[in-house]
This record gives structure tokens, C-alpha cells and sequence, in this order.
């Protein structure tokens, strides 16, 4: 079956909500309003996802546990930083583990795509195609590939971009859709065919102590954190876990907290009812007291007062979307 939508969101919270295969955390980083949109193409075996998000941000993903996934920036996005190693557009590429954790961070608008197979078809792809069977890795991965093999898989992916939408009518068809997965499953196996140009792996104690900070933050999703329950919590003194998120987050774990609880403020304030619940009650609740800072860094990070924000729904809707069966 075939199915392709396109969506957007100026909400962070609503915008991971739409990203397909991986429980997605995006904290913007830098000031500004909001804007994201989000493309998913299926064409049966493989799933594909286009990104893009106009702020710098921290991304925490989660894969899901029965898929194996690969992805990668595309040429015009700006740097970033994968579990503290730097990540060239256009030329690296990220093998995920099943169900594990990892954070992107972003130096200004973000281009990001993703193809995705289940376990069991990449595990008899490989055998099919190279000729060894290959099981997903146990940690995260960064390779940077030959420029061929990046051409290849480039083109087939523009071109599946391109037809899901300028001429959906022509995809839809049976015959056109397994060429472009049967070219596209063709080229992810070809990245691992040759021993990669190069690999880079995160400190393994690094990323270990990371994963440790995230899971506090995944069992508190809607409470506001500090450092000193953090450390005591993981078991770290303050000074190793700056020097953790320096080098994987690019930023302090304070400013992190930070941002994660005026985030949880925005969150709120776009569920709240104008009539019963009100700005100062919210802010509070997530820790801020200085109620005029507050205004001030809110209208600065999100481009609006939080009483405006109190007064509108969160902008989520679907701006394109073609699904079709195929026989």
C-alpha cells in the first residue's frame, strides 16, 4: 500500500507528534516563533520521512523497537551535532539501534530525512543483496559514506519526494511503486556493502551517562526538573554531567532544565481554559516566580506573550495527504 501525507506544526510538541517510528522530544533552542512541517511516504516495506524545522532545537528520538533506521541531514541544513559528534549534511549518515535513545542538536534551520525497514526485511535484504546477514547496532552509529553511494540514494529519494507531490496519479501505480522501493532498498544495502570511509562512536561512558539523564526526563514528562534531583537521581556530581551536556547537547544541563520547563509552561498554557486557569498559576507551577522575567524570556523564545498563548489552540493540521491502496 502506498500512502503519503504532508504536515505542519508550530508547535514543537504537536510537530514530534507527527514524526513517524520514533518517540520524539524537540526543544527549540533559539528565539523565534515556530515552524515545522513534516512529509511521511509508506511504500509498503520501506517507510520514508522528510523534516524540517526553521529554529535551532535539541531533538531526543526514541526508535521504535522493530524497525531499523537510517538517516541523515540533507545538503542545505544547517550543522549539527549527533550524541556530541558533529554531523555533516549531505554526506553522513546515523544507524540507530531498535528502541534506543539519542539527541540531535541543531545549529539553525534543520533538513533532516529518514528511511526506515523492519528487522526482519533488513536482516534478509542484506543476505540478498551483500551477501552477509547484518543485525542492527548495539549503540548509535555515525559513517561517513563514499560520494557515490550517497549520489544514489540521493536521487532516489528526490525522485520519490518529487513524484509523491507533483504527481501522485503516477506513484499510486502498482509497477512504479515497487521500482522505487525495490531502488531504494537496492541503495540503503549498498551503504553497508563496503567498509565505510569512516565511523565515529560517542564515548561509551559519555553515552551512558546521557541515556541515564534522559530517562529521569522520560519519567517525568510533565514535571518540572533541577539539577540538584538530576544528580542525585543519576548518581553524578554537577560537574561530570555539565561536562556530559557540553559535549552532547551543546549546553549546560541548567539551561537545558530551562528550557524543558518553559516548554512544559507552553505546553500547559495551549491546554489550558482561558475562563478557569490563567498565566501566573501556570508559571508557577513550573517553577518561575519572577513573573515579568518570565513574560519577557516567553515572548522572546516563542515569539508571543504567554497571554496570547493562553488564548488560541495549537496549530496542527494536515496540509496535503493522497493515501491510496495499491493492488
Amino acid at each position: 500500500m502506498f500512502a503519503a501525507a504532508t504536515y505542519t506544526a508550530s508547535d514543537p510538541d504537536v510537530y514530534a507528534a507527527s514524526i513517524r517510528a520514533v518517540k520524539v522530544d524537540v526543544v527549540a533552542v533559539s528565539a523565534g516563533d515556530f515552524q515545522a512541517s513534516v512529509t511521511r511516504i509508506d511504500l509498503g516495506r520501506l517507510w520514508m520521512q522528510r523534516g524540517q524545522e526553521n529554529l535551532s532545537r535539541l531533538f531526543r528520538s526514541t526508535s521504535a523497537e522493530d524497525r531499523f533506521i537510517v538517516s541523515y541531514l540533507r545538503p542545505t541544513s544547517a550543522p549539527a551535532t549527533r550524541l556530541g559528534i558533529d554531523f555533516e549534511p549531505g554526506k553522513d549518515i546515523a544507524v540507530c539501534s531498535p528502541g534506543q535513545t539519542v539527541s540531535w542538536r541543531s545549529f539553525g534551520s534543520c533538513q533532516w530525512e529518514a528511511i526506515s525497514l523492519t528487522i526482519e526485511d533488513f536482516a534478509r535484504f542484506s543476505h540478498t543483496l551483500i551477501g552477509r546477514d547484518l543485525t542492527p547496532p548495539q549503540f548509535q552509529r555515525v559513517l561517513t559514506l563514499a560520494p557515490a553511494r550517497m549520489s544514489r540514494l540521493h536521487r532516489l529519494r528526490e525522485a520519490t519526494f518529487h513524484f509523491s507531490e507533483t504527481a501522485p496519479e503516477v506513484i499510486i501505480h502498482p509497477e512504479v511503486i515497487r521500482r522505487l522501493e525495490q531502488g531504494l532498498i537496492q541503495a540503503l544495502m549498498a551503504c553497508f556493502a563496503d567498509r565505510p570511509e569512516s565511523e565515529s562512536r560517542p564515548s561509551w561512558r559519555r553515552a551512558q551517562l546521557l541515556a541515564k539523564f534522559e530517562a529521569v526526563l522520560e519519567e517525568n514528562p510533565g514535571r518540572a526538573l533541577y539539577l540538584p534531583e538530576i544528580c542525585e537521581a543519576i548518581g553524578v556530581p554537577g560537574r561530570t554531567l555539565r561536562l556530559c551536556c557540553a559535549e552532547s547537547l551543546g549546553m549546560s544541563p541548567k539551561r537545558y532544565l530551562d528550557l524543558r520547563r518553559m516548554h512544559l509552561a507552553r505546553q500547559a498554557l495551549l491546554i489550558a481554559a482561558p475562563e478557569a486557569d490563567n498565566v501566573t498559576e501556570i508559571a508557577t507551577r513550573f517553577g518561575f516566580f519572577e513573573l515579568g522575567r518570565f513574560a519577557v524570556a516567553y515572548r522572546v523564545l516563542f515569539g508571543e506573550p504567554p497571554s496570547t498563548t493562553l488564548h488560541r489552540n495549537s496549530d496542527f493540521r494536515p496540509i496535503s495527504s493522497h493515501p491510496a491502496k495499491v493492488a
